[in-house]
């Protein structure tokens, strides 16, 4: 069974001022915790970070920053997904198969 979950999300959101229009700039950082347990428990656990970030214009009212935020969210777990799944991918313990495991006495 593979369990993920997120730890911590820490979001950034600057806005640029402008003559006409404001920009408006957003950083996201996701923290991911995982393990994966197997017949002999726990094969692999740790945690993974990802980063992503967007840049919109501000718009009335400022709705741009629902954008912007969304887009770096976005971007963020993007990055932690991917860096998930390397780790699983390329973790020695999952890619043997259960038949080469020694037997749990």
């Amino acid at each position: 069974m593979i369990a993920v979950e997120a730890d911590d999300m820490d979001i950034d959101l600057d806005v640029i001022p402008g003559f006409w229009s404001a920009k408006l700039d957003a950083e996201a950082e996701l923290t991911l915790n995982y393990s994966v347990d197997g017949l002999e428990g726990r094969l692999l656990g740790g945690s993974v970070e990802g980063d992503g970030d967007k840049k919109a214009l501000a718009g009335f009212a400022c709705e741009g920053g629902a954008n912007a935020i969304g887009g770096a969210v976005e971007g963020a777990m993007k990055d932690a997904t991917k860096r998930l799944a390397e780790r699983l991918s390329n973790a020695p313990r999952l890619r043997r198969p259960s038949s080469a495991r020694p037997a749990s006495s």
